[in-house]
Formats: structure tokens, C-alpha cells, sequence
């Protein structure tokens, strides 16, 4: 019964064989912290610029501004982690949509501590997401790339040359 329901029309069919497979396969970004050392803590909440560059696929990822513009609608899923070692300070990183908090993470550190989230978003396109260090908490970084941003396109929800089909 449920699969004499389903109707998969000329295109669908095209779309979900052809132009779906090669966007989504064309943008990821992961970034870590460029800075060494302590970072913050800080007066005010503070962007943090991951400026070294693992992959940046579809160059949606700006490592100047540290801000990620969705280039297509579509679900996107997006991951952070961040680090401290100085017992006692806490560390604490906000994700931003659109200029609004949509994701606190935060934790004392004590000793070597890392927090780490993840969420899925729609997003628009041009939409911006970005992190922050929140005011009067600090991070840690060194070589080894404790602190990270990344994010990728899960699927896109309006598929471009699709209706010419």
C-alpha cells in the first residue's frame, strides 16, 4: 500500500539522479583557530576567525571574516569544538544565525577540557553563521587544532534546472 502511494515523476527522477548528487557533494568547510595559545578572555563577546583551513569546499567558508554564507536554501548541518586548559576560566561559544544565537555551549575548565555541539539548520540563501567567544572567557589553541568550525550542505531545498526537465 505505501509503495503504490509513492509517484516519482520524469523530474524528480531527474533531479534526484543528476543536479541533487552534484550539489551536495560540493560544499563542506572545516576551519580550526589560526592563533596560538591563549585566547581571551575578552571585555565584550568576541568573532572567532578560524583562519586555518582544512577544507573549503564551494568556498562558502570566508577564514578572513570566520563567517560561513549559505550559498543555496537548504539544510545544513554545522559542528564546533573548543578547548582551554588554564583550571578554573571558563570557556563558553556562541553560533549565530543571522546575527541571533542559536547554539550556547559552555563549561569550566578543569584542567584539559573541551565541549563540543553540532545542530542542523535551514537556511536561507545568503543566510550567515558565524561563532563567537562569549565576553569574559577564554580558549586555548596550539598546533594540534583543539578548536575547530565546520559545516556541510545536507541537501539543497530548492534544486536549480530542475524545471526545464
Amino acid at each position: 500500500m505505501c509503495a503504490s502511494s509513492f509517484t516519482l515523476n520524469k523530474q524528480h527522477l531527474y533531479c534526484y539522479l543528476h543536479v541533487w548528487p552534484n550539489l551536495t557533494s560540493v560544499l563542506a568547510f572545516s576551519a580550526g583557530l589560526s592563533h596560538s595559545g591563549t585566547i581571551g578572555p575578552y571585555l565584550t563577546e568576541t568573532p572567532l576567525i578560524y583562519g586555518r583551513v582544512f577544507t573549503n569546499i564551494g568556498t562558502a567558508y570566508n577564514p578572513t571574516t570566520g563567517i560561513f554564507t549559505a550559498p543555496v536554501k537548504g539544510v545544513y548541518y554545522f559542528r564546533c569544538t573548543a578547548f582551554n586548559n588554564k583550571k578554573g576560566e571558563w570557556m563558553a561559544v556562541n553560533l549565530y544565525l543571522n546575527g541571533q544565537i542559536v547554539l550556547h555551549n559552555s563549561e569550566i575548565a578543569n584542567g584539559h577540557t573541551s565541549i563540543a555541539n553540532a545542530l542542523i539548520l535551514q537556511l536561507e540563501q545568503g543566510s550567515s553563521v558565524f561563532m563567537c567567544l562569549q565576553k569574559n572567557c577564554g580558549l586555548y589553541d596550539d598546533s594540534t587544532t583543539w578548536n575547530t568550525f565546520s559545516g556541510f550542505l545536507v541537501f539543497p531545498l530548492e534544486i536549480q534546472n530542475c524545471n526545464s526537465v
